[in-house]
């Protein structure tokens, strides 16, 4: 990773310890993370439809990470040699405060040092 990189992924680490025990389920492994609202009411298009964004969930990427870290892809579901552990996807759902939701879009910023998951009604 880049100073930049680190930087971002210490301030998201601290953070998570600083707001609480906040996680979410993600193939049966409790993955920690920062919840946010601020996306909440935007709109996605997926497939040609559009889709309300609900919720945010900010993960730091190394929560994911492989033991050959070139091997990952924002869109891919790779498992993980370390972990056995696939990254977040669009399309698949996930369980946050025991409500399953629908990743609309999985992002990652070009600090590669965390994903932003937007979430919604996992019917839609």
């Amino acid at each position: 990773m880049n100073a930049i990189s680190d930087f971002v992924a210490d301030g998201l680490q601290d953070l998570e310890s600083d707001l609480g025990p906040e996680t979410f389920t993600w193939k049966g492994v409790e993955v920690p993370c920062i919840p946010s609202s601020l996306k909440a009411g935007s709109i996605v298009v997926f497939g040609g439809h559009e889709l309300a964004v609900t919720l945010t969930l900010v993960v730091r990427k190394s929560n994911f990470l492989t033991a050959d870290s070139s091997l990952l892809t924002v869109d891919s579901d790779l498992v993980t040699v370390d972990q056995d552990m696939p990254h977040p996807v669009a399309g698949k759902t996930l369980v946050f405060r025991s409500k399953t939701y629908r990743i609309l879009s999985a992002k990652e910023p070009s600090t590669r040092s965390h994903y932003e998951l937007d979430l919604g009604d996992p019917n839609q």
